[in-house]
Order: structure tokens, then C-alpha cells, then sequence
């Protein structure tokens, strides 16, 4: 394994520890309900939407959703990764 590598696994490590320990405060209840919040109010909006005539009104609405959830995907990658190396770093 290169030094490259072990910084960005060590990176990795730290980020997804840093998340981890965010997940378990008031905070990221806040922040997550804030965002399932939006989220629910972009999908209505959307739903209220005629896509015949209101295309790009629409599609507006559906990558606010798409960053939204990129939050959280983020969130859930930055540790599944962490997770692999720690599972990789355990059997050798």
C-alpha cells in the first residue's frame, strides 16, 4: 500500500468517526429532520406540479431533492467506506 493510500484511508477513517459521533447527537436529529423535512415538502411540491407545462419548474424540484438526499448518501458512503477498510485492516 502506497503512503497515498494510507492518507486517504486514514482520511476516510477520520471522517467516517467524526460522522459516526455527529450521528449521535441533538444536532444531527435536527439537521436530519430539517432535511427529511424539505425533502417531504420538494416531493409534494413536485407532485403538485404539471409537467406538461411546467418542465423545468419540475425538474428544479427534483434536484433539490437529489442535493438533499446527497447529504445524507454522503454520510452513509463516508462510513461504509470506513467500515471496508476497518473489515480489511481486521482480517490481516
Amino acid at each position: 500500500m502506497t503512503k497515498e493510500e494510507k492518507e486517504r484511508e486514514l482520511k476516510i477513517l477520520d471522517k467516517a468517526t467524526a460522522l459516526e459521533e455527529f450521528q449521535k447527537t441533538d444536532g444531527w436529529e435536527h439537521l436530519k429532520n430539517y432535511l427529511l423535512s424539505r425533502i417531504i415538502g420538494s416531493k409534494n411540491a413536485l407532485v403538485k406540479i404539471d409537467l406538461a407545462t411546467e418542465v423545468i419548474k419540475a425538474a428544479k424540484k427534483q434536484a433539490e431533492t437529489d442535493v438533499l438526499f446527497s447529504v445524507f448518501n454522503w454520510i452513509n458512503n463516508s462510513i461504509k467506506e470506513a467500515e471496508m477498510i476497518r473489515k480489511k485492516k481486521k482480517e490481516k
